[in-house]
């Protein structure tokens, strides 16, 4: 299942806007529930307790009678794409209405993952601003790693090391 979900400290962020900017763009949200995707839970529940986090807001895609329960797919497909076909992808919008108010937060882990069963799992941390969120999606194809195979000639993409920004303004 694809994952993507904000979390921090409730001292340094302004909970109730964020959750209220995500509203106003219509990406509804789970909140607190580190165990709403199997996959991912086990090193989420680790990230979180090493960090001490104290809220977990996770964007999911509007439901649909097929879906058990819906997914951040949707959301992570429109920031694979949006550089190719030129489109603005509602999730980076979102960011940038977050980043314009400067007291939602002082510091935010965003979290893009899929596959995150071990605890231990090796992730990819990277210190950023908000602002150069946007950049890194418009020079990389979404979050996961894309290899090139040499002996088949083909782009494939890998899943299983999640992408975690670490959003602090002062980095």
């Amino acid at each position: 299942m694809e994952f993507i979900a904000i979390t921090g400290h409730r001292s340094n962020t302004n909970v109730s806007r964020i959750l209220e900017l995500a509203g106003l763009f219509d990406i509804p949200v789970v909140q607190n529930d580190p165990e709403y995707d199997p996959e991912v839970a086990p090193g989420l529940k680790d990230f979180c307790f090493h960090r001490k986090t104290d809220f977990l807001i996770q964007f999911t895609d509007k439901p649909t009678h097929a879906q058990e329960k819906p997914t951040s797919a949707g959301l992570t497909y429109s920031l694979q794409t949006f550089g190719i076909h030129g489109t603005h992808p509602v999730f980076l919008d979102f960011l940038d209405w977050l980043r314009a108010e400067n007291d939602v937060y002082d510091e935010l882990y965003l979290i893009f993952a899929s596959e995150w069963e071990i605890s231990d799992h090796n992730i990819r941390l990277m210190k950023v601003r908000m602002r150069q969120i946007r950049d890194y999606f418009s020079v990389h194809v979404g979050w996961p790693l894309v290899f090139f195979g040499a002996k088949s000639g083909n782009y494939f993409m890998e899943f299983d090391s999640p992408l975690i920004f670490e959003i602090n303004e002062s980095n």
